[in-house]
This record gives C-alpha cells, structure tokens and sequence, in this order.
C-alpha cells in the first residue's frame, strides 16, 4: 500500500471546473482545440458489417 497518494475528501473539484483557466491565452492548447472543432467527426465514422461470423 505504499504506492497510494493521500487525499482530501473535502476538496471540491480534483480539476479546475475549466481546464482553460490553467492555460496562458496564447498557449498552443487553444488553437489545437480550435482546430480540432471544427473537424467533422462523420470522416471518421465506420460501417458496421452486420455479415459474416463473430
């Protein structure tokens, strides 16, 4: 049991409720996560074969 790190049940958020506050305003995070918004997310969608054996 030595590899467990102690906590605070009392703390109100492991997390910053927005991730973005941690981060400088011109940090590359914001313009990835931009980038990333606008991706269409159906180019990555995949057929599902209903044939064949399990």
């Amino acid at each position: 049991m030595l590899s467990f790190i102690p906590f605070n049940r009392n703390q109100a958020f492991v997390l910053p409720p927005e991730l973005k506050f941690w981060l400088p305003s011109d940090n590359v995070a914001h313009f990835i996560v931009a980038a990333l918004e606008r991706v269409p997310l159906d180019a990555f969608s995949v057929t599902t074969r209903t044939d064949g054996k399990p």
